[in-house]
């Protein structure tokens, strides 16, 4: 298992409709220390939002186009210095689907089913990656 405190005090944003998923990574990140936020309703999750996530982890609630639209912009709205992780979560993708999510910057994309602890190694890597490049 990751150690505990790697995500101590991130903003983490779980858009997710499958409360029973959005209220196990809820219980896990908070506590490993982190501040959660989540969104159940699409039309919450594209008005503007004032806080600065720094992992944003998106379930089935929109389609991958709209989650690659949302998360790029996103990416483009974070301040320089940060750097925002995207992990997306479906049941089933595209192959082009699949390209697009990576070019528009999401770190991961994982099948469900999915566990808790595949979710914090996705995040574990993928800010391994970002603070190594």
């Amino acid at each position: 298992m990751v150690k505990d405190g790697i995500l101590n005090k991130r903003k983490i944003l779980i858009g997710e409709k499958d409360m029973r998923l959005a209220y196990s990574l809820e219980k896990e990140f908070m506590r490993m220390s982190a501040q959660v936020s989540i969104i159940t309703d699409s039309v919450k999750l594209f008005s503007n939002h004032e806080d600065d996530f720094e992992i944003i982890i998106m379930g089935d609630m929109i389609s991958i186009h709209e989650w690659c639209e949302y998360f790029a912009k996103f990416k483009e709205r974070a301040t320089a210095n940060a750097s925002v992780i995207g992990i997306c979560i479906t049941k089933k993708i595209t192959q082009d689907e699949l390209k697009r999510a990576f070019k528009s910057g999401v770190n991961a994309v994982l099948i469900k089913p999915v566990k808790v602890d595949k979710i914090i190694s996705a995040i574990s890597f993928a800010m391994h990656e970002t603070s190594s490049s």
